[in-house]
């Protein structure tokens, strides 16, 4: 009976799971993070609406960046260089911490680039921020 609704339990996990094929296509199985049924059910509409509205209005979802740095921190928490990419996101954090990703433009990047240079760090230092943001 779950499963006609998209959202079931798996029987190792106290938490309620999502399998669904979207408006557009694109097939999703994830854990909704959850133990209560509805929320998983919300998860699930919210997912549908958000890829009806990329595909027929071409709305995409927006992000912020600190969902975005945790997304890239997870990606690259097998390198030996990992605390170098925490650091640089923490420094960039205090220009970009409360901005949506559709928000950072050339003259954010603009405003880094110069602060950073006027806090003495080296073009390559700077470049280094940069190539995150990017």
């Amino acid at each position: 009976m779950a499963r006609e609704t998209g959202v079931y339990r798996r029987g190792d996990s106290r938490y309620w799971w999502i399998a669904a094929t979207l408006p557009n296509g694109q097939r999703i199985r994830q854990s909704a993070g959850t133990e209560d049924r509805k929320e998983a059910e919300a998860l699930l509409a919210k997912l549908k609406v958000e890829a009806f509205r990329a595909e027929n209005f071409g709305v995409r979802p927006q992000h912020s960046w600190q969902e975005a740095v945790v997304r890239y921190l997870s990606s690259k928490s097998h390198l030996r260089s990992f605390a170098d990419a925490q650091r640089i996101c923490r420094g960039l954090d205090r220009y970009v911490g409360q901005l949506m990703l559709c928000d950072i433009d050339g003259d954010v990047i603009w405003r880094i680039t110069q602060a950073e240079l006027k806090r003495g760090n080296r073009a390559a230092t700077v470049n280094r921020y940069l190539s995150v943001v990017r």
